[in-house]
């Protein structure tokens, strides 16, 4: 056969599948925007778009869009009975959910025989897609209304459906399959992003437990191990979209009961030597408590309103044992209320030690943290190094995608517990702490300033440095990205910031070398540096380039991890468009980075 010949034949088997293709991706926006659908039913319809997304990242990636037919993927060439067969059962099993069948058959052709191909039209990228189809679904001709849907048939239809996605997905190669994911897994995390409901939150937790039904199709043996893959995303989904649910409800709520204050007499030194230990017994279980930093005195009744509200708030959210792993967050079990010196109230949460933590040994076990650990800790491998950074990335990364801010990340806030005859520190299992100003970032809440720590001003981004004024911007998820890239630094080196940035602490002139401190790290020059090497010169030769990277997004902020126009200050505008833009490089350019680097 001549290569012109085998080129037309291509193109026509690639020109036909895109015709089914199209109609099946107008059965899904026929159903996705039916009419007086019920309540009860609604989290099937979100369901639907999550699966719709799936079929267009799919077919994006064999190539059934219009600028690439004249070169189909090797799946598509290969496979192309197979595909066609199933697209097809995609459509029949949209007609028999319809109670008149003809009306579907009719629109579907009537729009897919539309001479639209002789005029291009210009590929949208990844975001512009997912955003149209979460939000505003291309219209076609007809709408549908839940009448003429068989509603006994419905959950059954959605289940069909993922079982159809999953056939199609498995026909990839291993790598093809592993980047439609990560797709997927954005597409997901900004359908979450853009849903502030309660009700909606709930309808993706219920979306995310429908399970693929049995469909006519051949028995594919990498269909059942991606069914397996995506169940720890859909779980993870699930428990985020519940957390947000629960943190929208409790921050919507009247002001917060005192369900959960302890009294300090309730909890029991468990050491002989009470300055030497940092574990509690409370109610049989082993606790720590996280003093909440002083802030300034003076605060007017108000301001002291909002903090005692939003203690009981975060106390009772970090209560929740359903909270999703990935925060590694410990369990709240309360908090303390305590007056100082000031006649300030002071307040402390109470952690529960970890249920593997707490089984272990006995009470000689002490707590530790990352910053203690620099110091008193041999340096562990790479490896161990690239698989902390990714943990404590994953942990801040989930925490954004359900709009909380943690304000408070820094190497002393991941705790690891250590028992007296361990002797190498474990560092699979950190739990992210310090949350005591944590907040939902939203527009309308008060940000109350921390206190001027010098250590703590080491984690802090230059724009939470200034003087308490009117032109200080709030706390924002780029100042604890910021915070992110000096304890990643930190993680490189093994050593504490100032170390690595030698600056002298106990001297006058530490702080304003910490104001300096994100100006030092980006500075590749090589002035005021005789014979030394700059910070990213010695990092990259560390940890290597792609590290290095990882670290200088973090610290140089705005348009390199996703802030685009006038950066400082937009994020109060709450523009959709760029906080998901931000979250998609926190994921692609960050988290998916350092992944890649510790395996």
């Amino acid at each position: 056969m001549d290569p012109i010949t085998a080129a037309g034949i291509a193109l026509s088997i690639s020109s036909l599948a895109l015709q089914v293709f199209a109609g099946c991706v107008q059965g899904y926006q026929m159903f996705v925007q039916t009419k007086d659908m019920p309540k009860q039913f609604e989290h099937l319809r979100t369901r639907l778009n999550i699966e719709e997304a799936r079929l267009l990242n799919w077919g994006e990636n064999v190539g059934l869009v219009e600028e690439l037919l004249d070169r189909p993927s090797q799946a598509l060439q290969l496979n192309r009975n197979l595909i066609l067969d199933i697209l097809v059962q995609v459509q029949t099993a949209f007609k028999a959910c319809l109670k008149i069948e003809t009306r579907f058959s009719e629109i579907v052709v009537s729009n897919t025989g539309k001479g639209e191909t002789s005029k291009p039209k210009p590929k949208r990228s990844f975001l512009r897609k997912t955003l149209a189809v979460l939000e505003n679904p291309t219209r076609i001709s007809a709408s549908l209304h839940w009448a003429m849907i068989k509603e006994s048939e419905f959950e059954g239809l959605i289940g069909k459906l993922i079982g159809y996605n999953d056939a199609v997905w498995s026909l990839l190669d291993r790598n093809a399959v592993h980047e439609l994911h990560l797709m997927q897994q954005q597409s997901n995390l900004v359908m979450l992003q853009l849903t502030e409901k309660v009700s909606e939150l709930y309808d993706i937790t219920a979306a995310m437990a429908i399970r693929p039904a049995g469909a006519n199709i051949p028995s594919l043996s990498r269909s059942e191990t991606l069914v397996e893959e995506q169940q720890e995303h859909h779980s993870t989904l699930a428990a985020l979209a519940t957390f947000k649910a629960h943190h929208l409800s409790i921050e919507n709520s009247e002001p917060a009961s005192n369900e959960l204050q302890i009294s300090n007499l309730d909890l029991l030194q468990q050491s002989d030597k009470p300055e030497s230990s940092t574990l509690f017994a409370y109610n049989g279980r082993k606790v720590w408590v996280e003093w909440r930093e002083p802030v300034e005195e003076d605060l007017s009744p108000t301001i002291l309103l909002v903090m005692e509200d939003r203690v009981k708030k975060l106390a009772k959210l970090l209560s929740r044992p359903d909270k999703p792993k990935e925060f590694r967050a410990p369990r709240c079990l309360g908090y303390l209320c305590d007056i100082d010196e000031a006649d300030e109230p002071r307040y402390g949460f109470v952690y529960k030690v970890p249920a593997t933590q707490e089984a272990t040994s006995s009470y000689e076990q002490r707590m530790s943290n990352l910053r203690e650990m620099f110091i008193t800790t041999p340096c562990p491998s790479l490896t161990q190094r690239m698989r902390l950074a990714v943990m404590i990335a994953g942990s801040l990364f989930y925490l954004h995608a359900v709009s909380w801010l943690h304000k408070g990340l820094r190497s002393k806030s991941i705790i690891f517990f250590i028992d007296a005859d361990q002797e190498q520190t474990d560092l699979s299992s950190p739990i992210v702490s310090g949350f005591d100003f944590s907040r939902p970032d939203l527009p309308e809440e008060i940000t109350v300033r921390h206190p001027s720590n010098i250590y703590d001003d080491l984690y802090r981004h230059p724009e939470r440095l200034k003087d308490a004024s009117a032109s200080t911007p709030r706390s924002q998820k780029s100042h604890d990205v910021y915070s992110l890239g000096i304890i990643l630094l930190e993680i490189a080196f093994w050593q504490p910031i100032e170390e690595v940035m030698e600056i002298p602490m106990a001297q006058k002139s530490a702080r304003s070398s910490i104001y300096k401190i994100q100006e030092r790290i980006l500075d590749r020059s090589s002035r005021s540096m005789v014979g030394k090497q700059s910070t990213m010169a010695k990092l990259e030769g560390q940890v290597g380039e792609v590290y290095a990277e990882v670290v200088r997004r973090c610290v140089q902020g705005g348009e390199a991890i996703g802030l685009v126009g006038n950066a400082r200050g937009t994020e109060l505008k709450k523009n959709v468009e760029m906080e998901v833009e931000m979250q998609q490089v926190f994921f692609e350019e960050i988290l998916s980075k350092l992944q890649k680097l510790s395996v």
